[in-house]
């Protein structure tokens, strides 16, 4: 590799000044027959440098990031992702977008208030489903109507955790759905950071979060649990098979964490069923 940040590590001394004020300048944007820029100067610069890597032809990137947007383009395919320092930082070429509506259905929740609650609160919960079946929009009415007290007469604090905005859809701070009178929400804040600023700074009754699943929002739900506040929270899984094969969700369920488990599957005709189990897996009418 070849370092040639000699422009922004050391001065030009006059000869090089000198140079710079008498090169040959031309228009490099335009191409002559043989498709090269009409800049003498680039054009000499850049034969120097493929003959001093034995390479056919050599192209100057004006910029460093002009130089990296290349390379991207070049040696990635569609849906590609890019790593730095072995961290995603980015997919390209980006040929399609998904495009999702955090719409709200309100009183969607009703049904399973009754089912949760535990005296003046709710029982630790976890809405579980495969993708697209609804669970984000549950886990929103249900935050709704806890905290305007639609469901026990009681408006309980209620923060939330909406790493993807997908939650409250907040605008500028402000969130576009309902949320209720005593919601907060910390938005566009990864959940596990965000569960932990909460609990030191809110005095949260019940923190709301959706999509749990790296180690690191398990252990933040745990210090949650261990602080006195309750957890409602979403995480994929289909059945009672694959909850207990989710090391994390296993252990829960062995020191009995999470006291109710709400299944919700989506049928052929696009309504929603849901089971309702208890720490003991065993299934509460709904």
């Amino acid at each position: 590799m070849v370092d040639l940040r000699s422009d922004t590590l050391t001065m030009p001394d006059y000869p090089m000044l000198e140079t710079i004020l008498t090169a040959r300048l031309g228009d490099d944007g335009r191409t002559d027959a043989k498709g090269r820029g009409e800049d003498p100067t680039i054009n000499r610069l850049e034969d120097m440098a493929a003959a001093l890597v034995g390479k056919e032809a050599a192209i100057l990137m004006p910029t460093g990031t002009f130089g990296n947007t290349i390379a991207v383009m070049t040696h990635c395919h569609a849906g590609q992702t890019v790593l730095v320092d072995g961290k995603i930082a980015g997919i390209s070429p980006i040929m399609f977008l998904n495009i999702r509506i955090a719409h709200e259905k309100c009183g969607c929740a009703r049904k399973i208030l009754p089912l949760i609650r535990q005296r003046d609160s709710i029982y630790n919960t976890l809405i579980l489903s495969m993708p697209g079946a609804g669970k984000t929009t549950l886990l929103r009415d249900s935050i709704r109507a806890l905290s305007n007290g639609e469901a026990y007469g009681i408006r309980l604090k209620v923060c939330v955790v909406d790493e993807r905005s997908e939650i409250a859809a907040s605008f500028h701070g402000v969130p576009q759905n309902d949320m209720g009178p005593r919601t907060d929400v910390m938005d566009g804040c990864g959940k596990a950071e965000g569960m932990q600023l909460l609990i030191r700074s809110m005095s949260p009754q019940i923190i709301a979060v959706d999509e749990l699943g790296a180690e690191s929002d398990f252990y933040a739900v745990e210090q949650a649990l261990n602080c006195g506040s309750r957890v409602l929270g979403t995480i994929h899984a289909g059945n009672m098979k694959e909850l207990s094969e989710k090391p994390y969700l296993k252990r829960w369920m062995e020191r009995r964490l999470f006291q109710r488990f709400i299944f919700l599957e989506k049928e052929a005709d696009g309504r929603r069923k849901m089971q309702v189990y208890d720490e003991h897996m065993e299934r509460i009418t709904c």
